[in-house]
């Protein structure tokens, strides 16, 4: 018996009209799927709540919630970087929203593996974000930390798959980071079975390692366009189909284009945006030592000091010293200059050669 379970990356269940419903022109692709997971990346709530000091503030109303039907979505992911736009408040009500109607949530510490069964398929979800931003909350979000491997090597004896749910990564990086590399061979010696990854809104590669899949950014399904003066093809993403079979332990991957249009609705895509998808896989395994940074460092810059002058002018000039707090003591920052120093110094060398 196969059994087909579908996933999705990043996604607001808002559409720059909305007199359009968001999955109307993708809901054909999910007609066979048993199960549909999604990261929801947005708080969900008809309340007004304080908003946490950040660049962009995400939100759509409880009634947003009915559009995941036509994907046959039950499960969402709330473990990333907008669920706490607008605090813990916000937090609470987007797991209140999703309770009254009845959809399954992963990514809260505590209750973060969710455990689902398919005619006596055990399969176990977990869903984490790659940092720890609960500071004094009480519901917390689930991150990153020694205590996933634990629970991974636990949960998948008592289970016949375990896939897990991870918003990580650089925005608008094409490569994932070297350590995240790392970091996802540990989890599938621990016992997971599928590695599904999210948040640099653009497609990354995928890799195999012990015959399991890992995807590290599934690019966006449903988001605005976040970056217009790099070519970063945040309008592309990939949906992955899983074929699960029992008898066989065995679980078949296979990928869907999707292209997002000016109102922020996906669309099934092109080849073109497979040969992206394929191109960049081929990548990871031949990624240098530096190859990231040189890769990442120019639109990391700008991306983030855009973000600190929209956050200096909405809430003013506290977030200008936070700023420079970031900027002198974030490590991250420094390999990134190194790396855009060697990135510059490359392009100098064949100029210089172009020229004799």
């Amino acid at each position: 018996m196969k059994y087909n379970l579908y996933f999705t990356g990043d996604t607001l269940l808002k559409t720059k009209n909305e007199a359009h419903s968001v999955f109307e022109n993708v809901g054909s692709i999910f007609n066979d799927s048993d199960l549909t997971l999604i990261n929801l990346e947005t708080v969900v709530s008809d309340k007004i709540f304080e908003e946490n000091h950040k660049d962009v503030n995400i939100c759509c109303s409880k009634n947003d919630l009915k559009s995941l039907d036509k994907i046959k979505c039950n499960i969402v992911n709330i473990a990333n970087n907008h669920i706490l736009d607008y605090k813990e408040d916000g937090l609470k009500n987007t797991i209140l929203n999703l309770k009254e109607m009845n959809i399954n949530y992963i990514g809260v510490k505590d209750s973060n593996i969710l455990i689902k069964e398919i005619d006596n398929i055990k399969i176990a979800f977990i869903g984490v974000y790659e940092k720890n931003i609960n500071s004094n909350n009480k519901v917390k979000i689930d991150y990153l930390n020694k205590n996933l491997y634990k629970d991974i090597r636990q949960i998948s004896g008592q289970v016949d798959f375990v896939i897990v749910n991870i918003h990580w990564g650089v925005e608008f990086s094409k490569l994932p980071k070297p350590k995240q590399r790392k970091i996802s061979h540990k989890l599938i010696d621990c016992g997971a079975s599928l590695i599904i990854g999210h948040h640099p809104h653009i497609i990354q590669g995928k890799e195999i390692y012990k015959g399991k899949n890992i995807y590290y950014s599934l690019g966006n399904f449903n988001f605005f366009k976040t970056n217009r003066e790099f070519d970063t093809d945040d309008n592309k993403g990939i949906v992955v189909k899983c074929e699960i079979d029992k008898s066989k332990k065995d679980i078949r991957v296979s990928e869907i284009p999707i292209y997002i249009d000016e109102n922020w609705t996906p669309n099934e895509g092109s080849e073109e945006i497979r040969k992206i998808f394929i191109n960049r896989s081929e990548k990871i395994e031949e990624m240098g030592i530096f190859e990231f940074y040189e890769d990442i460092a120019e639109i990391y810059f700008k991306n983030n000091y855009d973000a600190w002058r929209n956050r200096i002018k909405k809430y003013g000039i506290k977030q200008f010293f936070l700023m420079i707090i970031w900027t002198v003591l974030k490590p991250f920052n420094y390999i990134c200059l190194l790396g855009l120093g060697i990135k510059r110094f490359k392009k100098l060398k064949k100029e210089i050669q172009y020229e004799k």
